[in-house]
């Protein structure tokens, strides 16, 4: 009880804090229920809502507030209950059956983005107040695997799952905003901007108090040199790329993606539109993570690319549509992609589209050729689901629909040796994507908030700690 009287406290003291910062980003969140969240901002909104069973921290360990783990021999996991002092935002202490519950419906729901990885549970069982997990199969990035949204048992049986979490932030729509408010009352309020050069004048007249990131390099330098602006930037590991859809003939061609792929200069394209901490790409993983390759960072050669086109045997120009979001920025960088393939003969048509659109269409493979950014990777595990003939949407990430038995082979050898160099120079070398570079980090904020930390996954955590100083 006094747990209780203590938290309908904390939410008295919440509403007397009336400080909101304003936090301008490219887009709406798409779908805040934890087990469709797909979208980066999504994401981004549910990892502050919702507690998880287990989190990766900034060295890629795994931590739990709810269970010591131990390991028996990567098939048997035992999570030792430790209790819990979190409550749901209505008001419900959370328990290890909201845990269990959490896991059930994940494991059981087709469509979640946590059933392919769960797949692997052969049984969960409840010993005492501790949880046996036991593996069909050993797995040693199982624990990866339990970085899941924390739910409410409470709500077994609806047809929807309510947002409702039990993290340092609530989430409230009001007033057509996504807003976050944090345990001690400031509101955190998502207004969507989508246009960066709008995103900064706004921050520049004080009608924003944040933003971060998808601003152009002239806009960076431009906020820089803003006095009633403070501008904070690092190194990212949040990997944006080509993707390829294999079932269309033209692209199915490996000498077309090879031409590409040697035709594109990252580092003059870096050089001119991103801010300095931006670094080009060639796998999906950046050099701080564990699981990485030494491979070429700069395919670019011209002729080589011109070479590759004549091997394809495809008629000159090569005609291919590429999708991207409306955001101008992202626009911008497609053209520059269309002219540096135009001198190989590879003639791109840009379509652009509102970002629902465009991310339907991706997921359903209604594209030739795309860009987009994977954020917030940690379990090399996601080269299966990207690569794997087994996960294509809406069952898994494999979006350009690569299919290849060699492939499938190292996969599942990788599985069990949790050695993925095979894996990764195959893709390297299949070209089953084309990673273009990790973008450095940039945010700016008002003079007035202060607290700001900024993560290299791009992430929202700073809104934990951030403040804002009305008192001019």
């Amino acid at each position: 009880m006094n747990k209780f009287i203590c938290f309908l406290f904390f939410l008295f003291f919440a509403q007397l804090n009336a400080t909101e910062i304003n936090f301008g980003i490219s887009q709406n969140p798409q779908n805040l229920d934890p087990r469709y969240a797909r979208d980066a901002i999504s994401e981004r909104i549910v990892d502050l809502v919702y507690e998880k069973i287990v989190y990766v921290d900034d060295n890629f360990g795994i931590k739990s507030n709810f269970f010591d783990i131990l390991n028996k021999n990567d098939q048997v996991y035992n999570l030792i209950y430790k209790g819990s002092k979190s409550y749901f935002h209505d008001g419900q202490p959370l328990n290890i059956d909201d845990i269990l519950f959490t896991i059930d419906l994940n494991r059981n729901d087709r469509l979640s983005r946590f059933y392919e990885d769960l797949k692997v549970i052969e049984s969960v069982n409840l010993q005492g107040s501790n949880i046996k997990i036991t593996l069909k199969n050993p797995d040693k990035n199982f624990l990866f695997k339990l970085a899941i949204p924390i739910l409410s048992s409470k709500h077994k049986g609806d047809s929807e799952v309510k947002i409702i979490g039990s993290n340092v932030f609530k989430y409230e729509f009001n007033n057509n905003k996504n807003t976050l408010i944090r345990n001690d009352g400031v509101k955190i309020i998502l207004h969507e901007v989508k246009n960066p050069n709008m995103r900064v004048l706004k921050i520049t007249n004080s009608e924003l108090d944040l933003v971060q990131n998808d601003i152009p390099l002239p806009l960076v330098g431009y906020l820089k040199s803003q006095k009633n602006v403070k501008t904070y930037s690092n190194f990212g590991n949040n990997v944006s790329y080509i993707g390829f859809n294999f079932n269309d003939t033209k692209i199915s061609n490996i000498h077309l993606r090879k031409a590409i792929k040697k035709a594109i200069d990252k580092t003059i394209i870096i050089k001119n539109f991103f801010n300095e901490n931006t670094l080009p790409a060639n796998q999906i993983f950046s050099n701080d993570h564990w699981c990485v390759e030494n491979l070429p960072f700069n395919d670019f050669d011209l002729e080589e690319a011109k070479n590759e086109i004549l091997k394809s045997g495809l008629s000159l120009p090569v005609e291919l549509e590429f999708k991207t979001s409306a955001d101008p920025f992202r626009i911008k960088i497609a053209t520059i992609l269309q002219n540096q393939l135009k001198k190989i003969g590879v003639h791109i048509k840009i379509k652009s589209l509102d970002w629902g659109t465009f991310f339907r269409d991706i997921q359903a493979g209604n594209f030739q050729m795309y860009s987009l950014t994977w954020v917030g990777l940690n379990n090399p595990e996601v080269y299966e689901r990207m690569f794997s003939a087994n996960y294509f949407p809406p069952f898994g990430l494999n979006r350009g629909r690569y299919s290849s038995d060699k492939m499938n082979l190292l996969l599942k050898d990788a599985l069990k040796t949790n050695n993925w160099g095979a894996v990764i120079k195959e893709v390297d070398q299949e070209i089953a994507f084309l990673p273009l570079w990790f973008e450095g980090n940039f945010a700016a904020t008002s003079w007035q908030i202060s607290n700001f930390n900024l993560s290299s996954n791009g992430s929202w955590n700073f809104l934990k700690t951030i403040q804002k100083n009305d008192q001019n």
